[in-house]
């Protein structure tokens, strides 16, 4: 009896470890204070998520933390930024977007796995995934890379590969170019060179009455999230 017992209790929690995975781990609880201000409250430890990919999303001690990233349009429609089981999430997501060190649309989709690894029920966190994505914030990103000359062209061709819908600027400076933070007698070897491709993202094409839409179109036909991104495009 003890036996069948303890094997069933593991069998429970062999598959609630799963579909915690599946999403994602939140690692630990949000501590915080909120500020004077009434809008504003900052972290007092550390908290982190673990996406489904095991990139590891940190929301530091002493962040402060607004709700901006939730776009105050889809408000009266989705809820604040501090309502429901997806806070947790927004604490992440609101970090993120601050620091704009990530891919922007790589962000919100953390944000989508992060609610529904708290528990945010697929429609309400698909709702919110498209709120974000497409009236939340954007910007650009600058990636970096050390190469010869032929393979120069291989990696910037590469990258556009990576954002089929974004537009690029590319700057390939001169051989021994000096990096950032690399002593200035620093040299690099004949026939390198420092090629830099700045990502610049899609402009936002849809306005709260086309969110309206989308949301309804989400919860009548339970839309993926490739479908959600490119939702404006099936509309033309």
């Amino acid at each position: 009896m003890k036996k069948s017992i303890f094997i069933l209790t593991f069998l429970l929690l062999f598959i609630g470890l799963s579909n915690a995975n599946e999403f994602g781990q939140h690692v630990g609880v949000i501590k915080s204070e909120w500020l004077n201000d009434g809008r504003k409250m900052k972290l007092l430890e550390d908290y982190h998520y673990i996406d489904p990919y095991g990139i590891s999303w940190i929301a530091p001690k002493d962040s402060i933390i607004d709700g901006a990233s939730i776009p105050q349009a889809a408000w009266s429609l989705i809820g604040g930024p501090y309502e429901g089981k997806y806070r947790n999430a927004s604490v992440i997501h609101d970090v993120a977007c601050k620091k704009k060190d990530r891919d922007w649309s790589k962000v919100h989709e953390a944000f989508y796995y992060a609610m529904r690894a708290y528990g945010v029920e697929e429609l309400k966190a698909k709702t919110m995934y498209g709120a974000v994505y497409h009236l939340g914030p954007r910007w650009k990103i600058v990636m970096t890379k050390s190469t010869d000359k032929e393979m120069s062209t291989a990696y910037v061709d590469s990258i556009k590969k990576q954002f089929p819908d974004s537009s690029f600027e590319v700057s390939s400076e001169p051989e021994y170019t000096v990096m950032q933070g690399v002593q200035k007698d620093f040299k690099f070897p004949t026939g390198l060179e420092i090629v830099s491709v700045i990502v610049k993202p899609p402009s936002q094409t849809l306005n709260e009455v086309g969110f309206k839409k989308l949301r309804e179109e989400i919860e009548e036909k339970n839309l993926t999230l490739d479908q959600i991104r490119n939702y404006r495009k099936n509309m033309e």
